[in-house]
């Protein structure tokens, strides 16, 4: 993902830039985040839309899973959390997402009990903050879910649905956010 939009901002802007990291990780500067981590144990799941597994199946080299496989599969991920001794919040940023969570919450809620809670679907990325602040930790497939994490100072684990996720894990999970922000104003820098 940064290569391609380091490649892009060259041929479309003439910009050489060094550094692209997701945009949203402007909003660790322009709230009042929390950045400090919970010693809790609520894990935040973001279940990823079947659909959206399924488009990239391929690219992850994974013979894919029906959906119904699928569902079982994230059913089996969560009550092995909570028999572990998490709780665990679904939290979603999409529909799809959301409704694909609800399938999920369905099967578990019986299993786990007050251990397993569903998220509502948040309606603004500040939303989504609120929700994360009983986490300590959210397993995400979606980008804006990780940097969201990352920004707020909750433990983000990728969840690799697909290369660019797993570009972004590996590129810029294992960094402190102002190190991330320090290069992003840096590479400004150079553009002016």
């Amino acid at each position: 993902r940064d290569f391609r939009s380091i490649e892009n901002a060259r041929r479309n802007f003439g910009v050489n830039a060094k550094y692209c990291p997701d945009i949203a990780y402007y909003l660790y500067k322009k709230t009042a985040l929390r950045h400090d981590v919970k010693s809790g144990s609520v894990m935040g799941l973001s279940v990823i839309d079947y659909r959206v597994y399924i488009r990239h199946a391929g690219e992850m080299s994974v013979i894919p899973l029906s959906e119904l496989e699928y569902i079982n599969e994230w059913t089996v991920f969560v009550v092995s959390h909570v028999e572990a001794g998490s709780n665990v919040a679904l939290l979603s940023t999409t529909e799809n997402d959301y409704m694909f969570a609800e399938q999920v919450f369905a099967r578990v809620k019986n299993i786990c009990g007050h251990r397993v809670a569903l998220y509502p679907k948040p309606n603004s990325w500040e939303d989504f903050i609120d929700q994360l602040s009983s986490c300590n930790s959210l397993l995400s497939g979606r980008m804006h879910g990780l940097v969201l994490a990352h920004i707020s100072g909750v433990r983000p684990t990728a969840y690799l649905v697909n290369k660019k996720v797993e570009t972004f894990s590996n590129e810029y999970l294992n960094k402190p956010v102002e190190i991330i922000l320090l290069n992003i104003e840096l590479a400004l820098k150079e553009m002016n």
